[in-house]
């Protein structure tokens, strides 16, 4: 809530200080028996509505409620609690902001997903209950996402960049080359999707090719597992005459790759090499 109510006007928190001054209150508390604190979502809205901008509001609030239980507890004896419910909704309607949903909904299907669990969440489960939910939600999409990765075929454009094939309206072909880009660290529990999908694209080519190059400039990461696949599939390629090259590998990457024994398999492992170094080492050299 603290992160959400400083983007909405535009300051900065530090969660890590907000957590740790908050677990040092209830450990007083707890102490000195006093009764527990925490940020809430219906106060801080109240707050806000009310223009508050320090936590000097939170004095001023606090004299104010040592007031009414002084002198007009009375006054307030008999309210209803759906008139107190009105008022915490009322206060709190502001965060909810249906264009928001939509943007997210054109951008996201997935997180405008998550959103709704939030939200629905919230309104049947209460607030902790409600984000808990939704942040398990978010943890699925995640390792779905990571699961998965995504692997396409890529094209030169007529400024000769490769791009995603399917973004151009007439790509270019690479003679005797697949040119792929897979999105994502590599590990142990996608490396076999991994390597399966850029096998079936190798079957789908169209023309018969003497080598795969892999770009990897979004690839953060390749534990041991993911090196042992890669290897694997240089193997399959090679017994059917195709080299395997990486091109753009990050320096951690590649050598990580190196101390796995991975340049056994493949033919080299070169930091930052460009897909057009890899198509020339291949490609273009005499059969």
């Amino acid at each position: 809530m603290a992160r959400s109510f400083a983007q909405k006007n535009g300051y900065e928190i530090d969660p890590e200080r907000e957590l740790t001054a908050i677990g040092m209150a209830n450990l007083a508390t707890g102490l000195f028996r006093g009764f527990p604190v925490g940020g809430g979502m219906s106060q801080t809205a109240i707050n806000d509505m009310g223009g508050a901008r320090s936590p000097l509001s939170l004095i001023v609030t606090s004299g104010a409620i040592a007031l009414t239980l002084l002198f007009f507890a009375g006054l307030f004896h008999d309210l209803p609690e759906p008139v107190l419910g009105a008022i915490v909704l009322m206060a709190a309607k502001h965060l909810v902001k249906v264009e928001e949903l939509k943007v997210v909904r054109a951008a996201s299907q997935a997180e405008f997903r998550i959103a709704l669990i939030a939200l629905l969440g919230v309104l049947v489960f209460g607030l902790l209950n409600g984000l808990l939910l939704a942040a398990l939600g978010s943890l699925i999409v995640l390792i779905a996402r990571v699961a998965r990765p995504p692997v396409v075929v890529l094209a030169r454009d007529p400024a000769g960049r490769f791009v995603n094939r399917e973004r151009l309206s007439e790509p270019a072909d690479t003679t005797g080359a697949l040119v792929l880009r897979s999105g994502g660290a590599w590990v142990y529990f996608n490396a076999d999707y991994l390597r399966r999908q850029i096998l079936e694209l190798v079957e789908r080519a169209a023309q018969p090719m003497r080598v795969v190059v892999v770009e990897c400039s979004m690839v953060a990461a390749i534990d041991l597992n993911a090196a042992g696949s890669l290897r694997a599939l240089a193997r399959t390629l090679s017994a059917r005459g195709i080299a395997l090259q990486l091109a753009e590998l990050r320096d951690d990457v590649a050598e990580s790759l190196r101390v796995s024994g991975a340049e056994v398999d493949l033919e080299s492992i070169v930091s930052h090499q460009t897909v057009e170094d890899s198509l020339t080492r291949t490609v273009r050299r005499p059969a």
